[in-house]
């Protein structure tokens, strides 16, 4: 477990443990599957003031989603983030 902030955070180095894992290529197929359809990707948290959505991404989960604009669109969807009405290019 990593600690930052108050906050416990699970290490993926140690998730899920090594008895349970199945082989490597299959649990990385399936975390790009996830990360490509959005399914259970992104947490919400009640920081009080309001919920805020929270997003942890591998880094080939990150090129997956980065490789097609249609799996960027499903991020944006999936974390709320709405087309902006103005863009000032400086």
């Amino acid at each position: 477990m990593l600690q930052a902030a108050n906050a416990v955070v699970p290490s993926e180095i140690n998730w899920p443990p090594l008895r349970a894992r199945p082989e490597a290529s299959d649990y990385e197929k399936l975390q790009v599957m996830k990360a490509k359809t959005m399914y259970e990707m992104v947490e919400d948290f009640d920081l009080g003031q309001g919920t805020v959505k929270l997003l942890f991404l591998t880094n080939s989960q990150a090129d997956s989603i980065s490789s097609s604009s249609q799996t960027l669109h499903k991020m944006l969807e999936a974390l709320e983030i709405h087309t902006p009405k103005l863009v000032i290019n400086c």
